[in-house]
């Protein structure tokens, strides 16, 4: 055994409570809100609305007196109406039939017509005579001179209102008037003679034989053949 024996003495040791609330106190501490109840987050609440347009101030006794002066004045003495320029170019009223309008053949290149033709005979005016009496009859249309009949019917538009008098809607009525697109001329006697095709007529012409006039008696065979059948079919609209 040591001969002495140093004792071990015990300092008290203070113990200090940190709360929590200390702890986050500081200056770069940021505190949540959470929405308990009737507690709101400022982070889920809308934004504020702020009014971008600032109403005007009323204008002053001097500004109105000054409005009221110039509305009187303008009432008492009204400026003059200017006169209307009249331009030399015509206005034409433009029509429209099935929403499409019905512009002037006049601004249309002009068809051409062939050299070479076949002679018509006896048999072919007469023919053709009687065919033209038929169009007029159920269009109520005819041209100025009885010798017009080949350019009467070049455009196709007096055949297409035929073929829609005899069976009704079979040819589009904006393709009768039809003044646009690509070629109309050829559309529309392209569509005729579909038609007149499912009508039965077999004798059919080309479209170059009515366009460009190059067999014009041809055409008027067909329009003869057209003839008979409908005065031979009871359901038709002639009828």
């Amino acid at each position: 055994m040591p001969d002495s024996v140093v004792p071990i003495v015990r300092r008290p040791v203070r113990k200090t409570s940190i709360t929590p609330q200390t702890e986050l106190k500081g200056p770069e501490t940021v505190s949540r809100k959470l929405s308990i109840g009737g507690e709101s987050n400022d982070r889920l609440s809308p934004p504020k609305t702020t009014r971008s347009w600032v109403p005007s101030a009323s204008p002053s006794e001097e500004r109105r007196r000054a409005l009221i002066s110039d509305a009187s004045s303008s009432t008492a003495q009204p400026a003059p109406v200017p006169s209307p320029v009249t331009s030399k170019k015509e206005i034409v009223e433009v029509k429209a039939v099935g929403g499409f309008p019905i512009t002037k053949t006049d601004n249309l290149p002009a068809l051409p017509i062939a050299k070479s033709r076949p002679i018509k005979t006896s048999k072919d005016l007469e023919l053709e005579r009687k065919v033209m009496q038929w169009i007029v009859n159920i269009i109520k249309e005819k041209p100025e001179t009885p010798s017009q009949y080949d350019r009467w019917i070049q455009d196709g538009s007096v055949i297409a209102k035929l073929m829609i008098h005899i069976v009704f809607n079979s040819v589009p009525i904006e393709v009768v008037h039809s003044n646009w697109g690509c070629n109309p001329v050829l559309n529309r006697v392209k569509t005729v003679l579909h038609e007149m095709r499912r009508y039965g007529v077999t004798d059919l012409f080309e479209p170059a034989d009515l366009m460009e006039q190059r067999n014009i008696p041809k055409v008027t065979r067909s329009l003869a053949q057209l003839c008979k059948l409908a005065t031979a079919d009871s359901s038709n609209l002639l009828q």
